[in-house]
C-alpha cells in the first residue's frame, strides 16, 4: 500500500516538472500579446464617458484600433451615428450625455466618496434620463 502511494506521488511529482516548461512557454507566448496601453483621454473616454452606452462590439473594435487617429476617427462616427440630427453642426445626443454625467457627478456622489456617474443612480440616469 505505501509502495503504491510513493510510486503515485513519484509519477504526479514527475509529471508536474515535465508541464513546466510547457507552462512556462504557454505565458510567455501570450504575454507578448498584450493590447497596448491607451493614453488617458482615451483610457478616459472608454472607461467614463461611454462605458454605459458603448456596446461590447463597439468597445472590442476601439480597443484594437492602431492608432490615435483611427482612435479619433471612431469617436467622431460613434456620436455621429447617436446624433438624431444628422449633419447639425452640434450634436445634442453627445451634449445631452455630458450634460447628465456632469448632473449625476453633482447630485449622486455627494456623501459617498466616488464619483456620481458610478452609482446606481447615476447609471440609471446617465443611460435613461
Amino acid at each position: 500500500m505505501i509502495f503504491r502511494l510513493a510510486s503515485k506521488l513519484a509519477f504526479l511529482t514527475a509529471g508536474l516538472w515535465l508541464m513546466l516548461p510547457l507552462l512556462m512557454a504557454a505565458s510567455l507566448a501570450c504575454g507578448g500579446q498584450k493590447k497596448p496601453r491607451l493614453e488617458k483621454s482615451y483610457r478616459e473616454w472608454l472607461e467614463r464617458d461611454v462605458t454605459y452606452i458603448i456596446t461590447k462590439d463597439e468597445r472590442d473594435e476601439f480597443l484594437r484600433l492602431p492608432t490615435d487617429e483611427a482612435r479619433d476617427k471612431f469617436i467622431s462616427d460613434f456620436w455621429e451615428v447617436r446624433n438624431s440630427e444628422s449633419g447639425a453642426p452640434g450634436n445634442s445626443y453627445k451634449d445631452e450625455i455630458y450634460r447628465r454625467i456632469a448632473f449625476a457627478n453633482a447630485r449622486f456622489g455627494i456623501g459617498s466618496g466616488a464619483e456620481g456617474w458610478r452609482s446606481d443612480r447615476g447609471r440609471t440616469y446617465i443611460t435613461l434620463g
